[in-house]
């Protein structure tokens, strides 16, 4: 069994940032107890753009290549896996911080891009999908003709 060590403050000028510790620590306890749910979780993401593409990165560290998974469509970027479990067998968890099992993020895109030119590399942890942005749709001017 586990407890909670108290303290209680001697001023009340950081008790919002104590509270939040607290609670933060209760629940790692909590959800360390069931690790092996198999929980979705989301990477995390940056996105740059540039003059003419988008650059996705992902942080998908400790995910087999071939447990990664890409798809794009017009506005739309899905990444999605699954990072297997660690054999811990005949351990009990301290500290359970990292997900594991299914993971998917869906980003919309800020712009049309080109499916076809899309190219993704994984190294180090971190995922790189590069997308060609397509031209944007202009406004067509269109003539009224006088009707006779």
């Amino acid at each position: 069994m586990s407890f909670i060590k108290i303290k209680f403050a001697e001023s009340l000028e950081n008790i919002d940032t104590e509270f939040q510790r607290c609670v933060d620590e209760m629940f790692r306890l909590a959800i360390a107890r069931v690790p092996l749910l198999e929980r979705k979780w989301r990477p995390q993401v940056d996105i740059y753009e540039g003059d003419d593409g988008i650059l996705v990165l992902a942080e998908i560290a400790g995910v087999e290549k071939e447990d990664l998974h890409v798809e794009i469509h017009s506005r739309m970027l899905k990444i999605y896996g699954k990072r297997e479990t660690p054999n811990t067998e005949h351990m009990r968890f301290l500290l359970a911080e990292i997900p594991h099992g299914y993971f998917e993020r869906r980003i919309s895109l800020p712009f049309p891009v080109d499916a076809n030119s899309a190219k993704a590399t994984y190294a180090d942890g971190l995922l790189k999908v590069w997308m060609n942005k397509l031209p944007l749709e202009r406004a067509r001017k269109i003539p009224i003709k006088k009707n006779d």
